[in-house]
């Protein structure tokens, strides 16, 4: 007969099932905790983990708008655009995490469409620029050939309607 399992390792093992962001697959609950795929799915069935899961996690998107509605709250009339456009990219964000598949797509294309409007709204700066280029790797004798390469385009047409006058 196998040894019987500690009540704190099923505590830590239901805690992980429960509160992880993305759901936990049995093999990987079964690794870290050392026990079996087939000990754990039972006591998951028989204490309804799915359900639990559910709960806790419509509880932490609950607190997490609760939250940003409160630093709105708080910051009274200081609300710019940036702000609402960034808490609602998070918000959204979080918001995937619970929702079925095909809402996952609309929310996805929700997030992609909310960054382009914030990147078209509040363009990086030149520092910002840089720090880009820096954390990407790029060399700043290549990212100076391409800032010049590209200067050189839009000055183009300006240089050709100079002439025609």
């Amino acid at each position: 007969m196998p040894k019987a399992i500690d009540s704190t390792v099923w505590s830590a093992v239901k805690s992980a099932y429960l509160n992880r962001n993305e759901k936990p697959r049995l093999k990987d609950l079964s690794r870290e905790f050392g026990v079996s795929t087939g000990a754990i799915s039972t006591r998951r069935k028989g204490e309804n983990w799915d359900k639990l899961r559910d709960d806790a996690q419509a509880n932490i998107r609950a607190e997490r708008i609760q939250s940003a509605r409160k630093a709105f709250v708080n910051a009274g009339q200081n609300l710019d655009d940036l702000t609402i456009l960034e808490a609602t990219i998070a918000d959204m964000y979080f918001e995937m995490s619970a929702t079925v598949a095909n809402s996952k797509e609309g929310c996805a294309n929700a997030v992609t469409s909310l960054i382009k409007a914030k990147r078209e709204l509040f363009p990086p700066t030149a520092l910002e620029l840089a720090r880009m280029a820096v954390q990407l790797g790029i060399k700043h004798e290549d990212f100076l050939e391409a800032l010049k390469e590209l200067w050189e385009q839009e000055l183009e047409p300006v240089e050709t309607l100079a002439n025609k006058k």
